[in-house]
C-alpha cells in the first residue's frame, strides 16, 4: 500500500549514500560539531544515571518474598496494590505496613522495616473469618470428658471419667469419626502419647481392684493388645497416690504426678520417669495439687507449662526440663475446679519467652459472680518469669503467639453475639479478625495448635456446678465453610 501510494507523487525522491567527500567536508562545517557535542554530551549523561541507579538499587531496595496459605491474596504496601502471593515485592528501605487480603478470610497485616540491600519474606497462614465449629460430646453414654487434647496429626483424644472414677482414651478426627485408644483397658489415670503410638495407665497394683489407689505406671502399644510394661510403681502402703500422666513430645518420657497425705495438707512430688529403662527422677515438691491434664508442653520437651491448685488459688507454673526449675507467674483468673484444663499460656515460636494472663484483680475475686468481668493483664516474660512486661493494647483471653510473630485472643463478646478472636499486637491490634459462635454467658479457656490452626475450647457455666463443654475450632482454609 505505501509503495503505491509512493507511485502516485508528482515527483521522485533519489536517496544517495554520501561520497568520501562528502564525509571529509563535515567537520568543516560548525553545524557538525555542534550536533556531535550534543549526542556526546546526552549519550554521558543516560550513562551517568543508568551507572548511578544500577550501584544505589541495592542499597535502597529490597525484594521481599510474600507468600501465604492459601496463595492468591491481594498484597497491599502501605495501602497500595502490589499484587498476588506468592509474589517477590521490591520495597524502599523504611518502615511499611504489608497487609494480606481474601475474600472469607481474616486481614493479615505486618509492620516491617526492610534490611537494606538483604532480603525479607513474610510467610502468612490466613484464618477463616467463620471458624468451622464443631461441638464434642463424649462417646460413651453416661461418661464426661475429663480433658481434651491436639494429637501431632490433627486429631482430638478425649479423655472420658466414668462413675466409677476411672478413665478411657477416645480418638476424633475431623469428620466426627471416633474410637478408643487402646485395649480397652480402664485405669484411674491415663494418658495418650502425642502420636497416639503408646498409652499410660496408673493403676492399683494390689489386689484390692480398680477402686484402690493408683500407685503403679505401666506403658503399653495404643493401636493392639499387649500386656503393659511397669515404668513406675510405688509402695502401695505409704499411702501416696498417682494423680496425673503427662507424655513429653519426645515420645520416650511420661510427668508423674504423685500426692501425699502425710501431715495436715497435702503436697505433690513430680517425677520425671525415662519409659525406656523405667528409671525415675524426682523433680520438685510443693503444696498443693496438680490440675490434671494442664500440661502444656514446648515441642522439645524442655519446659512445660501447668496449672496447680493451691487453698488459695490455681496458680500459672513453668517447669523446667530435665533440671526440674518450677517457676510460678501468676495466679489464673478462675478459681473453679471444674473448668477445662487448659493454661492461659503460649510459647514464644523461638521457645525462649511466655505470653501468659497475670494475675486478675484482687477485688474481683471477693466479689464472685455479682462483680463486672475484670480486664485481666497480658504479660510477656522469660521462661522463669523475669524480665515481665505488659503487653501493650487490648486485653484478650488465651492468647495464642503464632510462628510469624502477630498475637491474637478471645476478647469479650457482648451477651448473645459470637465471640470475637482479635488481634493484640501491631498494626491492626484490637481489630477483628473472626467470629467464634460459643456461649457469651459462660467462662472460656483454650488450648491451641497452630500446626493445623486450630483451637479446642472449653465453656463453664458461671457457676462453675456443671462439668465443661468443648468446642473444637478450626481456623485453617482446609476446614468445610
Amino acid at each position: 500500500m505505501f509503495v503505491s501510494w509512493l507511485a502516485k507523487l508528482p515527483f521522485t525522491l533519489v536517496v544517495e549514500a554520501p561520497t568520501i567527500a562528502d564525509i571529509r567536508r563535515w567537520p568543516r562545517h560548525r553545524p557538525f560539531w555542534l550536533i556531535l557535542i550534543v549526542v556526546a554530551v546526552a549519550v554521558g549523561t543516560t550513562w551517568a544515571i543508568h551507572r548511578e541507579s544500577a550501584s544505589r538499587q541495592p542499597a535502597d531496595t529490597t525484594a521481599m518474598r510474600v507468600e501465604t496459605t492459601p496463595v492468591g491474596a491481594r498484597i497491599l504496601v502501605d495501602g497500595q496494590m502490589r499484587g498476588l502471593t506468592p509474589a517477590n515485592i521490591p520495597m524502599s528501605a523504611g518502615k511499611h505496613v504489608v497487609r494480606l487480603q481474601m475474600a472469607g478470610f481474616a486481614e493479615a497485616a505486618y509492620g516491617v522495616t526492610p534490611s537494606a540491600g538483604g532480603s525479607d519474606a513474610i510467610a502468612a497462614r490466613l484464618w477463616k473469618a467463620q471458624p468451622q465449629v464443631a461441638s464434642l460430646h463424649p462417646t460413651v453414654p453416661g461418661t464426661t470428658i475429663a480433658n481434651a487434647q491436639f494429637l501431632r496429626d490433627g486429631r482430638v483424644a478425649l479423655t472420658l471419667s466414668l462413675p466409677t472414677g476411672s478413665q478411657q482414651v477416645w480418638l476424633v478426627d475431623s469428620t466426627g469419626h471416633s474410637r478408643q485408644a487402646g485395649a480397652g483397658q480402664l485405669a484411674q489415670r491415663i494418658a495418650i502419647s502425642a502420636d497416639a503410638s503408646s498409652i499410660a495407665t496408673a493403676t492399683a497394683s494390689d489386689s484390692s481392684g480398680i477402686a484402690s489407689r493408683p500407685t503403679t505406671v505401666q506403658v503399653a502399644p495404643a493401636g493392639r493388645s499387649a500386656a503393659g510394661k511397669t515404668v513406675y510403681t510405688m509402695d502401695p502402703r505409704v499411702g501416696d497416690d498417682i494423680t496425673d500422666l503427662a507424655w513429653a513430645p519426645d515420645g520416650s518420657h511420661l510427668l508423674v504426678a504423685v500426692r501425699t497425705h502425710a501431715g495436715p495438707g497435702s503436697e505433690t512430688r513430680l517425677f520425671w520417669v525415662n519409659t525406656s529403662d523405667a528409671s525415675a527422677t524426682q523433680l520438685v515438691q510443693f503444696p498443693g495439687d496438680v490440675v490434671a491434664g494442664s500440661e502444656d508442653w514446648l515441642a522439645d520437651s524442655s519446659a512445660m507449662a501447668l496449672l496447680i491448685h493451691t487453698q488459695a488459688a490455681v496458680a500459672l507454673c513453668v517447669l523446667q526440663l530435665p533440671g526440674g526449675a518450677l517457676h510460678y507467674l501468676a495466679d489464673t483468673a478462675s478459681n473453679s475446679t471444674s473448668a477445662a484444663p487448659f493454661a492461659p499460656l503460649t510459647w514464644s515460636p523461638d521457645g525462649a519467652q511466655v505470653l501468659y494472663e497475670g494475675a486478675p484483680p484482687s477485688s474481683s475475686l471477693a466479689l464472685g459472680w455479682f462483680a463486672s468481668k475484670p480486664s485481666v493483664p497480658l504479660l510477656i516474660s522469660n521462661l522463669d518469669g523475669s524480665g515481665s512486661r505488659k503487653v501493650a493494647g487490648p486485653g484478650a483471653e488465651f492468647p495464642v503467639w503464632r510462628p510469624d510473630q502477630s498475637l491474637v485472643g478471645f476478647a469479650k463478646a457482648d451477651s448473645g453475639k459470637p465471640i470475637p478472636l482479635i488481634s493484640i499486637s501491631p498494626p491492626n491490634a484490637g481489630e477483628k479478625l473472626a467470629e467464634v459462635p460459643l456461649p457469651t454467658n459462660s467462662q472460656l479457656r483454650a488450648r491451641w495448635d497452630l500446626m493445623h490452626d486450630q483451637a479446642l475450647v472449653g465453656a463453664t457455666d458461671g457457676g462453675g456446678f456443671n462439668p465443661p463443654t468443648y468446642w473444637w475450632v478450626r481456623f485453617g482454609p482446609e476446614a468445610a465453610a
